[in-house]
């Protein structure tokens, strides 16, 4: 817990400190702040050398008064009086980073020599992204057991019929991938295919990504979720799983999910999910077809006992080249604005309950048409595909080799 301010002498008496789920990670330019906690996570910070320079010395057991009479030492240094109003600023421009607290810690936070980062150039300049992914997206498969009509995964339904041989990395070869992404000091996966639950050694998988210190979110549909599965899972050290359901009436999600009686399979996998402790997101894709239901939608998880909801307007992007997707499911302006209004309804509703990520229609919005989302494509992670194929976006993979940046069947080249 962080410390109170009453006056300045108690300020310069207290112990600034990384937060402790926040990750510091030198860079070749500089460094990284990275949140760890489960509902910040993908918040960054990339910082100059000199940043990284003063950031180390939080580590949780030295006093401002102790970290200003070090930099008092230095070449050309303000006197102490202004470091520790520039440290005090500093601390509250980074406060969801660093915290105060008022005993020192046992270990240090941050095991590196501050005065490491003074030696690398441009000491002032910070990094334009990360030299490594901070988090990948895994597909292990593309086969799935739905045929969604939206599908940007370009998914090959099974059916009932036994496994082909497919294209997917060897299960050797998987595992050490995942010893590169754990050497690489990746802290987040993304587990995701096609339907993963249809990999057999899918619990190994994730056991042997959690106990290498790295958090894994499994993405399924659910659609053939049991309750022999779910403890399997859970006995992997998997916490969290990110679900789907688009439509509150069967109609209309058995057309979005190309199977007949998909919405009572749907419904019960979340239900088995919840049952075992699992932690919950479901990802609902907005289509001109199903758009109007998805308050329902929402309505639902929350009765399901979901832990968060997010919402997303269908883009048929490059895949609807190959026969998925196209035109007549992007919604109409008004029915996206519309749906804008109601999702605020509904996170106010359910604040106390559920997570409702915020839905924005910025893309109509002319006085805002500068605000492009940002892609963390070649900033901070990359997508690792079924068959070895390394790339910023699963989006990109079959528009051109020129977005492969790497296959791990040979040689990965990652951020080269």
């Amino acid at each position: 817990m962080s410390a109170s301010i009453s006056n300045s002498n108690e300020f310069i008496d207290l112990i600034p400190a990384l937060r402790q789920n926040v990750i510091f990670r030198e860079e070749p330019h500089g460094a990284i702040l990275l949140n760890n906690t489960k509902d910040n996570y993908g918040k960054y910070l990339l910082i100059s050398p000199f940043e990284a320079f003063i950031i180390s010395f939080f580590d949780g057991t030295r006093t401002i008064r102790d970290i200003s009479n070090l930099l008092t030492n230095l070449r050309n240094s303000p006197d102490e009086q202004t470091i520790q109003k520039d440290i005090n600023s500093f601390i509250q421009q980074r406060n969801g980073f660093i915290e105060l607290i008022k005993f020192p810690l046992k270990t240090g936070r941050i095991q590196i020599d501050p005065l490491k980062f003074l030696s690398k150039p441009n000491i002032f300049s910070r990094p334009t992204r990360s030299f490594k992914p901070l988090w990948v997206d895994l597909y292990i498969t593309r086969e799935c057991n739905l045929k969604c009509i939206y599908c940007f995964a370009n998914a090959k339904f099974i059916g009932n019929k036994n496994r082909r041989e497919r294209s997917e990395v060897h299960r050797d070869r998987l595992y050490d991938l995942i010893y590169q992404i754990a050497d690489l000091e990746i802290k987040r996966i993304l587990l995701t295919g096609g339907e993963p639950t249809l990999i057999p050694y899918l619990p190994e998988i994730i056991n042997l990504l959690i106990t290498r210190n790295i958090e894994v979110i499994l993405a399924t549909n659910t659609y053939s979720m049991s309750d022999k599965l779910a403890q399997k899972l859970g006995e992997s050290g998997l916490q969290e799983v990110q679900a789907k359901l688009d439509a509150a009436t069967p109609k209309i999600q058995d057309k979005l999910s190309g199977i007949g009686g998909s919405l009572i399979n749907l419904i019960k996998g979340i239900k088995i999910l919840k049952q075992h402790s699992f932690k919950v997101s479901v990802a609902s894709v907005a289509t001109s077809l199903n758009i109007r239901e998805i308050p329902q939608v929402i309505r639902i998880c929350a009765d399901l006992g979901v832990d968060a909801v997010s919402p997303r307007i269908y883009t048929p992007g490059i895949w609807a080249l190959n026969g998925r997707g196209g035109s007549y499911l992007n919604p109409t302006p008004d029915s996206i604005l519309w749906l804008e209004h109601k999702i605020a309804d509904l996170k106010e509703v359910y604040k106390n309950s559920m997570e409702i990520s915020s839905f924005e229609s910025s893309m109509l919005n002319k006085k805002r048409e500068k605000e492009v989302p940002r892609c963390p494509g070649f900033i901070s992670s990359c997508a690792i595909l079924e068959n070895g194929l390394v790339v910023p976006c699963e989006t990109l993979a079959d528009f051109s080799n020129d977005f492969i940046i790497g296959n791990v069947n040979g040689k990965a080249i990652w951020y080269q």
